[in-house]
């Protein structure tokens, strides 16, 4: 071979890895908006340059969440970044951004950390105080033991049910109970 074929070749392959360059640093960042989303699968996002028929969807990603401990799967039309660290979308994750006209921020106010905020159900800390705010019901589950509070009527499943100390449950006995409607004494311990 002689030294100019060499050089031509040198040159066209230093092109070829600047293209794959060219295309993983495009692929870095993406803004898009969320156009499939599957529990398994994750989310798929327009990444532009479709039309509203074909978009150009990205593949299936995982959306950002801190594994073990919290799941968010964005719901349709959420925009946010497809975030691929080495250019390679496959092993992206979808990132959502901030608030728009289409999800607004749901704090009222600068001082109201909003936690959570979906399907009417509000968590939200405010000068140390934890604020949960529902349409529905409130459930707590411990043990298997429940309480739910919809708003009209307090329901408990559980062995004991104190309030200060007393025993208010379906077990509870009163002292000083009389025939007629004369007051009993409170409740026993």
């Amino acid at each position: 071979m002689s030294d100019f074929s060499d050089l031509l070749d040198a040159v066209l392959e230093l092109r070829r890895e600047h293209e794959a360059l060219k295309t993983r640093v495009a692929n870095l960042i993406r803004p898009g908006k969320v156009t499939d989303r599957d529990h398994e699968k994750g989310v798929r996002i327009d990444l532009g340059g479709g039309t509203d028929e074909e978009p150009n969807k990205s593949t299936w990603v995982k959306s950002s969440d801190h594994s073990g401990v919290m799941s968010y799967l964005p719901r349709e039309g959420e925009q946010g970044w497809l975030l691929s660290p080495n250019g390679d979308q496959e092993q992206g994750a979808f990132w959502p951004l901030t608030h728009s006209d289409q999800k607004r921020d749901p704090a009222p106010d600068a001082d109201t950390t909003v936690l959570f905020n979906r399907d009417d159900v509000t968590i939200s800390i405010k000068d140390g105080t934890v604020h949960i705010k529902t349409k529905k019901k409130i459930t707590w589950e411990v043990d298997g033991k429940s309480y739910t509070f919809d708003g009209k009527e307090h329901v408990f499943q559980g062995d004991k049910i104190k309030h200060d100390g007393k025993n208010i449950g379906k077990d509870h006995v009163h002292g000083g109970v009389q025939t007629g409607n004369l007051k009993t004494d409170v409740p026993d311990a």
